[in-house]
């Protein structure tokens, strides 16, 4: 009587998955200066610089936020490990690694999928994260047009609870 096989599975499984962000601002000043803005924004915020320059954010493990400046866009990266050690017996040597090697694929293809959903189910909010930053940088950029215009005499600057932004700025005019 032939004695069974035994096949160890030892893998690190990684997975990521990323999204991004593209931004329209609108054209009150250069391109650059609002990327520039949004820059000094992000850093206030506590955004760090990685070694390219960029303003990065990681709220949590696995989860990276970077705004690229030169082309004014955000992204998300999240990602992902698994740690598999698993015994799998059988009578069959060839069959075994076969089946270790679906295994493999199955569980890789479940861990990018729950990267996948969770980008999706996080969209929404991702989404009025960065129209926030865009309207603070936009409410800057509009305050400095307005002092180029003239002697700024009141500014009302407010978020409301849905996110909306609301700036009132009050100039006389440089004669």
């Amino acid at each position: 009587m032939s004695k069974p096989y035994k096949i160890s599975i030892r893998d690190l499984l990684t997975a990521e998955d990323s999204s991004t962000f593209q931004i329209q601002p609108i054209p009150i000043v250069q391109r650059e200066r609002f990327a520039q803005i949004l820059t000094e924004i992000l850093e206030n915020d506590g955004w760090e610089k990685d070694l390219e320059g960029r303003p990065t954010f990681s709220p949590e493990k696995g989860k990276l936020y970077t705004f690229e400046p030169d082309n004014l866009q955000f992204s998300v990266k999240l990602e992902a490990t698994e740690k598999i050690e698993e015994e799998i017996e059988g009578w069959n040597p060839r069959e075994l690694r076969e089946e270790a090697e679906r295994e493999l694929s199955r569980r890789q293809r479940e861990l990018e999928k729950k990267l996948s959903l969770q980008l999706e189910a996080e969209k929404e909010e991702r989404h009025r994260l960065f129209e926030s930053l865009i309207a603070r940088a936009t409410g800057k950029a509009l305050k400095e047009l307005a002092q180029s215009i003239g002697n700024i005499e009141s500014i009302e600057e407010s978020f409301s609870e849905n996110g909306e932004y609301r700036l009132v700025i009050t100039i006389e005019e440089n004669e």
